[in-house]
């Protein structure tokens, strides 16, 4: 891409820089992942899980504050850790609801399906290591760094139309502010043996953000072992340069972007070209395909394990069609 205008870049380096004052001095939290977990879900959107309901909210959050549902129980294996589950605009989703109400407390797994999240959001004080025993869940919200959000099904329940725009929920236009602070994730990586430590300094980490997304021409998804370049099977990853809602002020010259199979974001990704644009809302998460990358590197490259923490944005909602934007910005 081109030079972003002088305005905005000055504008968002004192932004960055405000936010890295602003924010408070919190303890560090560690979350430690097996390598093979990395590996094998760095390049996948969602994960499934037969999952356990302890405890979950009796009714959806109200449009002001984001309409979700969150359910707080006891993952498989696979992840092992403590999780959250967050079904998005629930309160449409009747069914789901019905369930999770049903089965609250029982001890019966239940298949759950969605967008796994690492995420310092509510990570508390409390570390996390993933395959230490979990206990029962006690509120809808314990202290936890993984989350399965959205959750795009539950057994037979077909959640996908749920990963729309939040209407009523206007926090996450702030886009700016929220993109500000995840440029400057604070933390550092250490590895010991096949386990990964990833440590988080501060907190107070923004979850949805509405920007508008370009689509970047060249190579999208991510590079096999082979240099070429090939797309998971549970969706797609672009490259995108991520904008305000104005289109006046470009934040993040690339990232990567995450679109879930069969959801409305990914049919409206379907039809756009190198260089459209979309509103987007999205929601930020670790990207665990960087950390790997960092891993294998930190021999050559010592320095890359205390770099700021790498993040992505997974597209779960879109507003109106595909347009042009900031076109003196086109490669």
């Amino acid at each position: 891409m081109g030079r972003a205008p002088a305005r905005a870049v000055s504008r968002f380096a004192l932004g960055a820089f405000l936010a890295f004052l602003a924010l408070p001095a919190a303890a560090e939290v560690g979350l430690t992942l097996k390598k093979s977990f990395i590996e094998k879900y760095k390049n996948r959107l969602t994960i499934e899980t037969k999952f356990i309901v302890d405890a979950a909210h009796k009714n959806p959050n109200p449009a002001n504050k984001d309409a979700d549902l969150h359910i707080a129980g006891r993952p498989g294996s696979e992840i092992g850790l403590v999780t959250v589950g967050e079904i998005q605009n629930a309160k449409e989703a009747t069914e789901a609801l019905q369930f999770i109400r049903q089965n609250t407390g029982t001890n019966v797994p239940a298949r759950f399906v969605g967008v796994w999240r690492v995420w310092f959001e509510h990570s508390g004080g409390t570390d996390q290591v993933q395959g230490k025993p979990l206990t029962k869940s006690k509120s809808t919200n314990p202290d936890h760094v993984f989350e399965i959000h959205p959750v795009t099904r539950i057994n037979d329940i077909d959640l996908l139309g749920t990963l729309r725009f939040i209407e009523g929920y206007t926090k996450p236009d702030n886009t700016d502010a929220r993109i500000r602070m995840v440029e400057s994730l604070r933390g550092s990586i250490r590895v010991k043996g096949q386990k990964v430590t990833i440590q988080r300094k501060g907190g107070n980490d923004p979850n949805y953000i509405a920007f508008v997304m370009k689509l970047l021409p060249g190579n999208h998804g991510f590079q096999k072992s082979d240099k070429t370049w090939t797309q998971p099977q549970d969706g797609k990853f672009v490259f995108a340069a991520i904008y305000d809602l104005e289109e006046d002020e470009l934040l993040v010259r690339k990232r990567r972007v995450g679109f879930v199979a069969g959801s409305e974001p990914f049919q409206k990704l379907a039809t756009m070209m190198p260089n459209e644009c979309l509103k987007v809302l999205g929601i930020t998460r670790i990207n665990l395909e960087l950390v790997s990358w960092r891993v294998k590197n930190k021999k050559q490259r010592p320095d890359v394990l205390a770099w700021d923490l790498p993040y992505e944005l997974i597209a779960v909602g879109t507003k109106g069609d595909k347009f042009k934007c900031a076109e003196e910005e086109d490669e």
